[in-house]
């Protein structure tokens, strides 16, 4: 295999973007960027984003830019060095043939601030679906991911509840526990707000942990 390179470089417009969000700015940058490597968006197979303040911001790009199902993405966020992180990654990815071109991209609208810009808002493509329709999250994100997964894949919800019945199991085992008691039903808990429905599969808890 071919070592990898860096093949284009670019910027979108800088200094006060009040017309956009981080999501047009990194789109932007990285269209400009594509043209500067002779790569269309077509080619791109991988993402790799910092910086853009929402949930998941690599796949938010990828679907901003609407690419077919990007083999490789990454959105670890470690500060200004994520960038070097991300050239890591993309390198080992391409050496296993799971990538071959790769954005790396930076979005933000720091200098200009939060604004109040009703509309950039409704064109952004998570916050003009979750605002309008009341969906909050975490559960409301819980809940999307569950239902996709029912939608693909058939899953019923007695199989969904059946993972927080097993995940209490194994959490009565650990003394540091919120809650050890176990869940006896595997059967759906029934709620007027259907994305209420799955926080059993992740309970809001406060602490910390460390690997090494």
């Amino acid at each position: 295999m071919a070592e990898p390179i860096l093949a284009g470089v670019a910027e979108s417009d800088l200094g006060e973007t009040p017309d956009r969000n981080w999501l047009d700015n990194a789109a932007i940058a990285t269209v400009r960027a594509l043209e500067d490597a002779g790569c269309t968006l077509e080619e791109v197979d991988g993402v790799a984003v910092a910086g853009g303040d929402d949930y998941m911001p690599a796949l938010v790009l990828s679907e901003y830019l609407d690419l077919d199902e990007p083999s490789f993405l990454e959105g670890t966020e470690i500060g200004g060095s994520s960038f070097e992180h991300f050239c890591g990654h993309v390198r080992d990815a391409m050496a296993r043939d799971e990538a071959d071109v790769v954005v790396v991209a930076y979005g933000s609208t720091r200098k200009t601030g939060p604004g109040d810009e009703r509309s950039l808002e409704e064109a952004h493509p998570i916050d003009g679906f979750v605002r309008p329709t009341g969906l909050f999250r975490p559960p409301g994100a819980y809940a999307m991911a569950a239902r996709r997964h029912m939608h693909e894949y058939g899953t019923t919800e007695e199989q969904l509840a059946a993972v927080a019945v097993a995940t209490r199991e194994w959490a009565s085992m650990n003394p540091k526990a919120a809650h050890r008691e176990p869940r006896m039903s595997s059967s759906p808990a029934r709620s007027p707000s259907r994305s209420t429905c799955w926080t059993a599969v992740s309970s809001r808890t406060a602490g910390a942990r460390s690997c090494s």
